[in-house]
């Protein structure tokens, strides 16, 4: 083993640096969010690339190529698991993707569909909407509650 001058071990320097190099390739989760969002618009404005045009797009703007496919799997398998034509969940994510319709108050699921209609024309969206709200406030009527603060909202407007 060879010692420099100040004692530590050369050996010592270069798992340093290996473990330095390692973390710098490794990159930080908000470098992979802005290279994803790159790669994303890359994709849109190239839909459909050859492999070798992403190394090459790799290489002229600096990026590691191996990083970049890294990133490409994860956003092809994110949108697979958002949007699998065989999963019922319209909208993933929610409070409520588990759960049948029997599990909330009729009265209080129909009066959800209905309001959430305002934000889609699709009713099994909104179905899903009101059931992560119900989900979210199983003890309060939410939409009951959410009537009377509209209601006191329209008497402040007047």
């Amino acid at each position: 083993m060879i010692r420099t001058a100040g004692g530590i071990w050369v050996e010592g320097f270069e798992r340093l640096a290996s473990f330095v190099e390692a973390k710098e390739e490794e990159g930080s989760e908000e470098e992979d969010k802005d290279l994803k969002a790159v790669l994303v618009n890359l994709l849109k404005e190239n839909p459909d690339p050859e492999d070798v045009d992403i190394h090459e797009w790799a290489e002229e703007n600096g990026y590691d190529i191996d990083k970049v496919e890294t990133l490409l799997y994860e956003l092809a398998t994110d949108y697979v698991e958002e949007n699998d034509p065989e999963s019922e969940d319209l909208i993933p994510g929610g409070k409520a993707d588990d759960a049948e319709e029997s599990d909330f108050p009729m009265e209080q699921l129909l009066k959800g569909i209905k309001v959430e209609m305002e934000h889609t024309d699709d009713p099994d969206i909104a179905e899903e909407i009101a059931k992560d709200h119900l989900r979210e406030f199983p003890d309060a009527d939410y939409y009951e509650a959410l009537e009377g603060m509209e209601d006191e909202l329209k008497k402040k407007e007047e």
